[in-house]
This record gives C-alpha cells, structure tokens and sequence, in this order.
C-alpha cells in the first residue's frame, strides 16, 4: 500500500481543455486528460477513493497538467485550431474530441497523456486504484514510454 507523509494541495487542480493550451505554454508539463461521464459508476468509484488520496493529489498536481473532460460535453470545445461538437448517437452522445482522443473507442473512465507539445504518448482505458494510477503516471513521467510499452513497464516492476 502506498503511502503519503506530506501533504500538498488538499484536491486534484483540473483544467479545462480549452484552457489547456495556454496552460501548456506557461507551465510545459505532460498533461493528463481523464474522460469520464457523469453516469460512469467506476468514474464516481475514482472521485471518491483514488482522487482523494494524497500521494496521487500531490504527484498529478506537481508533474502534470490536469483536464477532466466530459465525454458527452454538450458545449463546442476549441482545440489546436478545432472546434469539436456534440454529436448525437442513440440514448447518448458524445462530444467529437473525445471520440478523436479515444482513437473513436469511447470508455470511461479513460485517461489520455500528451506531452509538452500537445502530442498523445498513450491511451489507458479503465479504472485505476492508487497503486495503479501512480504507476501509469510514473510511466509517463519518467519517459518509459520510449523504451517499453505499458505492460514491458508492468512486468517489470
């Protein structure tokens, strides 16, 4: 179990994404995009157990920038030049940047990590505890991506 002895921030520091951007330019940093929706039971199982904990909280907000992203976003977002909008399917919908982020397979939660220019390093679908969210995270801030894929990383560690 993972345990943290300081604490920082009291709570994850999000971003939206159309903010997103011009908080690259002032801070670059790798960014962190978590897609969730709000009827996604394992989305509300992550705001209630791994976004309160304090080892995560401090460690997303000091080594990424932060974007939670509906991924039904009714409201048009503007991205690199790009307006994505809502578009309707079935019962649901979903907003086009997020089936773009997704590579068009829309799970939630999800989360999706660029780096300082804006590029996608990976796609990890699904929910994460602690100890697996802080591992993801360390495999993107630590640049293993370059080297390893995600489950090389996993075996590894």
């Amino acid at each position: 179990m993972l345990v943290c002895t300081s604490i920082g921030a009291q709570e994850l520091q999000w971003t939206s994404i159309n903010e997103l951007e011009e908080a690259v330019r002032n801070d670059p940093k790798k960014v962190l995009i978590y897609v969730t929706t709000s009827w996604c039971g394992w989305c509300k199982k992550m705001k209630e157990t791994t976004f309160k904990n304090p080892l995560v909280i401090d460690n997303l907000n000091k080594n990424f920038i932060l974007v939670k992203l509906d991924g039904e976003e009714k409201n048009v977002l503007t991205y690199k030049g790009h307006e994505f909008k809502y578009v309707t399917n079935g019962r649901r919908g979903y907003n086009e940047m997020t089936k773009a982020l997704l590579d068009g397979r829309l799970s939630y939660p999800s989360f999706v990590f660029l780096d300082e220019k804006l590029d996608r390093i990976t796609i990890a679908p699904g929910y994460r505890d602690v100890e697996g969210l802080m591992s993801l995270s360390s495999y993107v801030k630590e640049e293993i991506y370059k080297t390893k894929t995600y489950s090389e990383y996993q075996k590894g560690n």
